[in-house]
């Protein structure tokens, strides 16, 4: 993936954690709509000052946004999402989360008793 492409991808991330569409973007950026729309598709590429313009818009640098966490930016997503859960929704889930790991677990357990067996 060349910085483009992880620009664009990151761009599109910090968009949705915002709340942010294309034309909200449009409208604080400058920048035309479509152009935006064609950008983050990858169809085309940008201009340096149509880019630097809806960083602006954003209060984000290139480097600041190439060296962004996405996941981070998802680990908040997550948390706003958790904390607006009833609290019976949040123990159903982590039930499911506990199911999740003791599966996981065995299964770990039944490879590795699967390798000592081949060995043998």
């Amino acid at each position: 993936m060349n910085e483009i492409e992880i620009i664009r991808k990151k761009l599109e991330k910090v968009m949705l954690q915002r709340g942010i569409n294309q034309s909200n973007l449009s409208n604080i950026s400058g920048v035309s709509q479509p152009t935006i729309n064609r950008f983050l598709k990858g169809s085309t590429e940008i201009k340096l000052t149509n880019l630097l313009s809806l960083l602006n818009s954003l209060n984000l640098s290139i480097s600041a946004l190439l060296t962004l966490d996405v996941t981070t930016v998802e680990a908040s997503k997550v948390a706003e999402m958790w904390d607006s859960l009833p609290s019976k929704e949040k123990r159903d889930l982590l039930g499911y989360l506990r199911i999740t790991k003791s599966l996981k677990a065995i299964e770990e357990i039944d490879n590795e008793v699967t390798s000592i067996d081949s060995k043998e």
